[in-house]
């Protein structure tokens, strides 16, 4: 199934997705979550490459700390792009899972939020 995220929404399933995994659930649904899992790491590892370029170009990197931070003069300019880019449209192809396949699996509200567009009933 093709289905359409903003960025901002596979991030926020990440934990989610992250957590189901490690609980005992059937091998269907194992598999299933497994490729979903995939498909959004990939799609986040391209996220984690171009939020690090814009800390290149906006921010500076302590070399005692390793940390970097971004500039003041930057702050407006750097929120501006991140944001772009978490609204930025995906389309991901993932099977779905069946809400009565995780009766075992305990989420809240937020969480069970979080993951719906990966969830059928």
């Amino acid at each position: 199934m093709t289905t359409n995220f903003k960025l901002i929404e596979l991030l926020n399933s990440r934990d989610v997705l992250s957590k189901i995994s490690q609980e005992k659930i059937n091998a269907v649904v194992a598999f299933r979550l497994s490729k979903i899992v995939k498909a959004v790491n990939e799609e986040l590892a391209k996220f984690d490459e171009v939020r690090a370029e814009l800390f290149k170009k906006y921010g500076v990197n302590n070399p005692e700390t390793n940390e970097s931070h971004i500039l003041d003069e930057n702050k407006e300019v750097f929120t501006t792009e991140l944001n772009q880019l978490l609204f930025e449209d995906i389309e991901l192809s993932t099977p779905t899972i069946s809400l009565d396949s995780m009766s075992n699996v305990e989420l809240t509200t937020v969480e069970m939020l979080a993951i719906e567009k990966f969830i059928t009933e």
